[in-house]
């Protein structure tokens, strides 16, 4: 069952993916190959229907390829949604190899701030008892 979707946000993910949209919505098979699609709106909108549509968050397939994503995608701002995807996904769990994963990106000093900040928020959500929207709420105080 899809999470809730706005008719704003769901348009959104229409005009990125273009001619893929029906495709994403409607295989989660395609949805997966189009997260390494060569271009960056068409991998965002694979992305958020990967997680809105197909919970991601459950699946293996898309748990391996959000790691991927937020380990080496070209795009800082689809790395750090891939990543607080995934502290999503692990909220809360404490779980070793994610919280390990998420820690290497924070230390790594050849990794972007703005890259590095998101894997910092998504591991405070798998270590702390903090959700995805104490942490982005948390960022509005900073």
């Amino acid at each position: 069952m899809p999470k809730y979707v706005s008719k704003f946000r769901d348009q959104a993910y229409r005009q990125n993916a273009g001619k893929f949209y029906d495709e994403m919505r409607g295989s989660r098979e395609s949805t997966l190959a189009h997260l390494s699609n060569p271009s960056p709106s068409v991998r965002s909108a694979a992305l958020h229907i990967s997680d809105n549509y197909w919970d991601g968050a459950k699946d293996p397939a898309f748990l391996g390829a959000w790691r991927r994503l937020g380990l080496a995608d070209p795009s800082d701002g689809i790395r750090g949604t891939a990543l607080m995807f995934l502290g999503s996904a692990f909220a809360k769990s404490k779980d070793l190899a994610e919280s390990r994963f998420l820690a290497q990106i924070v230390l790594d000093p050849n990794t972007p701030k703005g890259v590095r900040w998101d894997a910092y928020q998504a591991l405070r959500c798998v270590q702390q008892d903090v959700s995805l929207t104490d942490a982005v709420e948390s960022l509005a105080v900073v």
